[in-house]
């Protein structure tokens, strides 16, 4: 009795030890899988950061060649914009005008005011003694209106840029460009590019770009946002391909920009 309840005994214990460490197995192969699983999602996050990285340094690396080139741009217009100005003999007329004015005043009018005689030998009497600074005061007075008048006429003509490119660009560019209202109708175009309306009856922009770009670029502009660069658009009827841009206008109204694929020989 005693040896068969021994038995019993240990054959009990060896059925729990047995179905423990089949609970610990089963334990285990579980903390491994979902260990496992959560090292895979960790992995799979840490790629996608570090793609994520690198999408944002070559974002911020175009948005530094933009802004280069826009700094150079802007530049070359304000530099244009002074030239402009300072070709215009009208400069130089206003600028001799006022600076007589100037030089009289400062030579002649305030030592006259101030009760002094010999006004024109005292003039000359200074240019003599110190020619140099006679010479820049009577220079700095010409040249002050001109540097007056070029800061004002590109300041000008800055704040008036918008409307100076919407007056001139669509009339001088070969390639459609027009301003589309919200349901696609054409409501502004360029001289240029009303000679093609005209010529193939377009009325909308659904009929030169097409249905489809014509909504994913109202989506986009809802969402302040702009078409991938390059994209591009066959027109049939014109028998050529365009890359297509745009940018939003007043009333929800899109202005759309073509440029040739492949640019007409001049």
């Amino acid at each position: 009795m005693t040896i068969a309840r021994d038995c019993t005994e240990e054959f009990v214990v060896r059925e729990e030890l047995r179905l423990l460490n089949n609970e610990l197995t089963q334990l285990n192969d579980s903390l491994e899988e979902k260990v496992s699983e959560r090292t895979r999602s960790l992995q799979e996050t840490l790629d996608e950061l570090r793609m994520t990285n690198v999408e944002l340094q070559n974002t911020f690396d175009e948005l530094e060649v933009t802004r280069s080139e826009l700094v150079h741009y802007e530049a070359k217009v304000v530099s244009k914009y002074a030239i402009d100005k300072l070709r215009d003999p009208a400069t130089y007329r206003v600028a001799v005008i006022v600076g007589t004015f100037i030089n009289l005043f400062g030579h002649f009018l305030v030592p006259f005011l101030r009760g002094k005689d010999g006004l024109w030998d005292n003039f000359l009497s200074e240019l003599v003694e110190q020619p140099v600074l006679g010479a820049c005061s009577i220079a700095i007075a010409y040249l002050f209106p001109i540097i007056v008048q070029t800061h004002s006429a590109v300041a000008t003509r800055i704040k008036g840029r918008a409307t100076e490119l919407l007056a001139e660009f669509p009339n001088a560019k070969p390639d459609p460009v027009f301003r589309a209202a919200p349901d696609g109708r054409i409501i502004v175009a360029g001289t240029n590019t009303r000679s093609i309306l005209q010529r193939h009856a377009f009325t909308k922009a659904q009929d030169i770009i097409g249905g489809v770009l014509w909504k994913k670029i109202l989506e986009l502009q809802r969402e302040d946002r702009q078409l991938p660069r390059e994209t591009s658009v066959h027109v049939n009827p014109l028998r050529e391909s365009f890359f297509v841009t745009h940018a939003p206008s007043a009333a929800g109204s899109v202005n759309i920009y073509l440029t040739a694929v492949n640019p007409r020989p001049n």
